[in-house]
This record gives structure tokens, sequence and C-alpha cells, in this order.
């Protein structure tokens, strides 16, 4: 089971504003399902390929909201991320914990996600 966390709710740039939201992660709640997927983006005029978090609402894909660190995408590698579900666990702003929260704020927002299963389950009836 891969657990981490996603950086940048609170940011506006690399696709996480849209129609709806100025800043879609700020929409971000305990419980909510994200998807990931890869996407290429500008960090200091240079493309890199990142791993973006897209909310799950009533099974529709919507907004990006944020995206996993660098070092875990190495660490893990892309296929442990690419089109995998995962569910938030706690967003930082409301932790108990002062550290947290200052770490929250320094990453412009901070959810701890926690990867799903998404192997499916063969079911017999008997």
């Amino acid at each position: 089971m891969i657990e981490g966390e996603l950086y940048g709710l609170y940011e506006s740039t690399n696709g996480r504003s849209c129609e709806i939201h100025q800043c879609c992660g700020e929409c971000l709640q305990v419980n909510d399902l994200v998807l990931f997927k890869p996407t290429t983006v500008e960090i200091d005029e240079v493309e890199e390929v990142a791993i973006a978090a897209h909310i799950v609402k009533e099974g529709t894909i919507l907004c990006r909201v944020g995206f996993i660190p660098r070092v875990m995408v190495i660490r893990y590698g892309l296929q442990s991320f690419e089109k995998k579900f995962a569910q938030i666990q706690l967003l930082y702003k409301y932790s108990d914990n002062r550290f947290c929260r200052k770490l929250d704020h320094e990453k412009r927002g901070i959810a701890k996600f926690c990867v799903l299963n998404n192997e499916l389950i063969d079911y017999q009836t008997g």
C-alpha cells in the first residue's frame, strides 16, 4: 500500500483552475477520491512529466487538484500511480499538529492520500 502527499492544492497554475473554480484544490475534502494521471508541466522553462491528481465525484473525473511530489514519483515509479485511484485521508490545513499546518502553508496546500488496490476481485456466485 502506498501512502503519500499531494502538494500545491491552493495554487491555480498548471491546470489547477477551471471554469467553476478559481483554484480547484480548495474543493478537495477528506474521503474524496482522486485519479492519478501523467501530464507534462513546465518547471523553470523545462518540460517535465508529472503525476497530477484529478478529483472524482459521482463517477466523473473532474478538476486537477494537485501533484505528487517528484521525489515520490522517482521512488515508486510512474507505473505505481498512473491510472490509479487514491482516497484523501487528511488535509494538513485542518491538522491538530502545528508543524503540519506550517508545512501546508509552505507547500501551498497538502493532502495525505492512500492509493487504493485497483485490482478487480473475481466473485463467484454459487
